[in-house]
């Protein structure tokens, strides 16, 4: 049997000048996920990530207790974006999802991360 997957991503706003606003985008998945969760401690410098084949995105989760600054890239040397020391990133990918991702630590990072792939 396939292992399927659904990401919903749910918010509401308080306090805006025009009152109040939620957020639903439609949900992401597949019916034919990877069964793939790495745990990994990030080391100082440039960290590559393997997507499986079946991917159709990927949840990071940093350690509320993470530290280091870290920069989410598409190859190494790439320019990239900083992301948040702590928290989670959501990224869905084409039908074809990318060989690897790279995030960059600026030092080593004490806790795990998590990478969760749907």
């Amino acid at each position: 049997m396939a292992i399927t997957s659904q990401i919903s991503l749910r918010g509401f706003f308080t306090g805006l000048l025009s009152g109040s606003r939620s957020i639903a985008p439609g949900d992401q998945g597949t019916s034919d996920a990877p069964s793939q969760v790495t745990q990994v401690i990030l080391q100082s410098g440039a960290n590559t990530i393997i997507v499986p084949s079946k991917a159709r995105g990927v949840i990071i989760v940093f350690d509320n207790a993470a530290t280091s600054i870290k920069t989410l890239k598409g190859i190494t040397g790439d320019t990239g974006i900083e992301i948040g020391i702590n928290g989670w990133v959501v990224l869905p990918f084409d039908s074809t999802p990318p060989a690897s991702f790279v995030i960059t630590s600026n030092a080593l990072d004490t806790v795990l991360t998590e990478i969760t792939f749907f």
